[in-house]
């Protein structure tokens, strides 16, 4: 992969989930022609620009899943470079990550005309790489700010500010702490911290986290672990990169240097139920493990990740993800355009991969991942169609084709409750 060392490192950390030089969605104002149903379902793409490292992205809701290819013309704008938040009703709009447009975070509904109406919004600092919100209540939610070292408290209802949680006295000497992805459990926030040097790549094999309070919003300790010799806790664009399982278990995704640099690999740690340290006896490695790949180059061939481009949990030890697989283009020169990615099924309890076959492979940008009734809706964008697959995760069925198609990259996809 050599022609992917030539990029430079600050291209590196932002290849796989349009976390480049991102420019600012148009403020054009939506179409006022839903498509009705009973169902509220949500959204998104992006468009690249010819350089794949910029665009526009958008967010619509639909009342029903039909065979037919969505456009943008219904989209609201949102940020290049980061994907909306879903908390329940709340749909969550971060500002462009690379800090290219309005400074704000910004809160819709769903009207029952499957209207995205504008709730509030939040001022933000600017360039500051808002990547994640996480809800506690209806009154409490946290959001994380990966260039300032920063986690705020708000209330949702208000849209405002309400505590400020400095991470920076945890950063080490020559990294920055950078906060990523965040969960709640028993109380707790756990905040990944990425710890990236100026070039955004990791220096230390270490996975750390910020433990707080949610009570007090006070720091309780870092976690820290160096067993596993992964790093970069939590992917911060994608919420699901740190999650609970059915046994109350946490698990952290590792990002290590995508791949770029084998002294950091990419992988899985957890935090088991009652305890608030990383489990030294668990940990998934994806340089240690091969996936079986079939249908994209021209025979059979085993491979390990690079990186998880990202991932949803589904049950038990279960879990969908999309990987990133440099070796699948071998001739592409743009890590933003290349199709190097494909879905999988990751098996915690055995921790093996398992390639999903019948979705074509994918360009990085088309990361979607999302619960539909008892299917994984996956996004895709190859060749030659863009749009939604479905999968089944109890017999394996994957849909002749996209469910639907969209226009650009399918980024996210969320069910809400049915209309009544």
């Amino acid at each position: 992969m050599t022609r992917f060392n030539k990029l430079t490192n600050r291209l590196t950390l932002v290849a796989a989930l349009l976390l480049g030089l991102a420019l600012t969605s148009c403020d054009k104002e939506p179409k006022p022609t839903p498509q009705m149903g009973n169902e509220r379902i949500l959204f998104s793409t992006s468009i690249m620009n010819a350089d794949g490292a910029s665009g526009n992205g958008y967010l619509q809701a639909i009342g029903s899943i039909e065979a037919k290819k969505y456009d943008n013309s219904r989209g609201v704008p949102v940020g290049f470079g980061t994907e909306p938040i879903y908390c329940g009703d709340h749909l969550y709009v971060l500002p462009d990550y690379m800090g290219m447009g309005k400074a704000e975070l910004v809160c819709y509904t769903v009207s029952k005309e499957l209207q995205l109406t504008k709730r509030g919004a939040m001022e933000l600092p600017g360039g500051a790489a808002a990547c994640n919100v996480v809800e506690v209540s209806p009154e409490k939610a946290y959001i994380s700010f990966q260039n300032i070292g920063q986690v705020w408290a708000f209330n949702p209802k208000t849209m405002t500010k309400t505590a400020v949680i400095d991470l920076n006295q945890y950063k080490h000497a020559d990294t920055n702490v950078m906060p990523g992805a965040m969960a709640v459990r028993d109380g707790k926030l756990y905040v990944g911290l990425c710890q990236l040097d100026s070039k955004w790549m990791p220096l230390h094999k270490e996975v750390e986290l910020a433990l707080i309070d949610i009570a007090t919003d006070k720091v309780e300790k870092k976690i820290s672990s160096s067993t596993s010799g992964l790093s970069v806790a939590t992917r911060p664009i994608v919420a699901n990169s740190i999650f609970l399982d059915d046994k109350g278990d946490l698990y952290i995704l590792c990002m290590g240097s995508f791949g770029f640099n084998p002294e950091f690999p990419g992988g899985i740690v957890r935090i088991k139920k009652g305890e608030t340290e990383i489990d030294p006896s668990w940990s998934m490695n994806l340089s240690e493990i091969n996936i079986e790949v079939k249908g994209i180059l021209p025979q059979t061939t085993k491979l390990p990740a690079n990186y998880i481009v990202s991932m949803h949990y589904v049950s038990g030890s279960k879990v969908v993800a999309i990987m990133g697989i440099y070796a699948l283009d071998p001739t592409s020169k743009n890590p933003y355009t290349a199709l190097y990615c494909i879905p999988t099924v990751i098996d915690l309890e055995q921790r093996t991969i398992q390639q999903i076959e019948g979705i074509p492979v994918s360009n990085p940008h088309a990361c979607a991942l999302g619960r539909y009734n008892d299917r994984i809706m996956i996004g895709s964008a190859g060749k030659e169609r863009s749009g939604f697959y479905s999968y089944d995760p109890k017999t394996g069925a994957v849909s002749d084709g996209p469910v639907f198609e969209v226009e650009g990259n399918p980024i996210s996809f969320y069910q809400m409750e049915t209309i009544a």
